[in-house]
Order: structure tokens, then sequence, then C-alpha cells
């Protein structure tokens, strides 16, 4: 298990205690870049389980990609299969394989390590802005760190949600 891994798992058991913290010492904006981190890592951890859980195969027709599929459509087929000594491919169960291209395994991992370096950032950010809150690079930094694709996107639609409550209210 690589940092990367390591940190997504880290970041799961701790999401609440980081985020009842935060809500003490952070103002507003803070908790909000906190929030969509948050969501960006939810994202990438369920894209990441999904991959770690389920199961590999080749086929000879596709050279440029692996076949994939969950444990639970897999499992029943496949016990029913070795119960009867039966190979014979089901309908049930091709229906769930997907075909993973390398380049979309490799976009994963990257933007998982990407994800590891951006939170490495968001905490000196935190230190910072709690230690010497006059610090005249916290702005740009705030600005790097919601500029960041997947954590301008997560912003977005945390305040698009948000303007939809209030709007209701």
């Amino acid at each position: 298990m690589g940092i990367p891994d390591r940190l997504l798992l880290f970041l799961r058991r701790t999401t609440l205690e980081i985020a009842a913290a935060a809500a003490e010492v952070l103002d507003e904006h803070d908790q909000e870049l906190l929030a969509a981190v948050f969501a960006v890592h939810k994202s990438l951890e369920a894209q990441r389980n999904d991959l770690a859980h389920g199961l590999f195969g080749v086929a000879d027709q596709i050279s440029d990609g692996l076949l994939w599929v969950e444990i639970k459509h897999q499992a029943p087929w496949t016990m029913d299969r070795i119960s009867r000594w039966d190979a014979t491919p089901s309908p049930g169960v091709i229906e769930h394989v997907y075909v993973y291209k390398a380049k979309a395994l490799i976009d994963l991992h990257n933007e998982i390590a990407t994800f590891g370096q951006n939170t490495m950032a968001l905490a000196t950010y935190y230190r910072t802005r709690l230690t010497n809150p006059t610090d005249p690079q916290l702005d740009e930094l705030y600005r790097e760190l919601c500029s960041e694709p997947h954590t301008a996107q997560a912003l977005s639609d945390l305040r698009n949600r948000k303007n939809k409550t209030e709007a209701r209210s």
C-alpha cells in the first residue's frame, strides 16, 4: 500500500474529527475549502475501492484494456459454474463487466497522488493560517488550493447546493 492509499484510509477514519475541530477554529471560507477537499477525497476513495475490491481479467479481443467486474456480480456466477462444472459465459455477469483502459488507470493513480500533494499543501495552509494569520502568502496559497480542478469543481458543487437550499428557504 503506497502513501496515497494510506492517506485515503487515514482521512476516511479521521474526517469527522477533523471537521469537528475545523468548525471550532476555521472561518467559513476555510471550512468550505475543507469540505470540498473531503468531497474530492470521498470520490477518489470510492474509485480506488471499486478497483481494489473488484476482479480483473483479460480478453484476447481487447489489447489495450483490462476487464473488471464487481465481486458481487462475479461470485454467484462463479459458485454456480463451479458447482456444475460449467464454464459457459452468463449474460447475468457479462452485463456488469467493464473495460478499464490503461490511461484511465494511470489517470486515477495520478489523481490520487496529486490529491496527496494537495492535502499536504492544505495542511501547510491551515497550520500557517492558525500560527501566522498575517502571512502574506496565505491568500495566494488559498487561491492555488481552490483552483486545483477537482477542488474547484467540488467548491462549485457545494456553493450550488448551498444556493439552492437558501433559495428554498
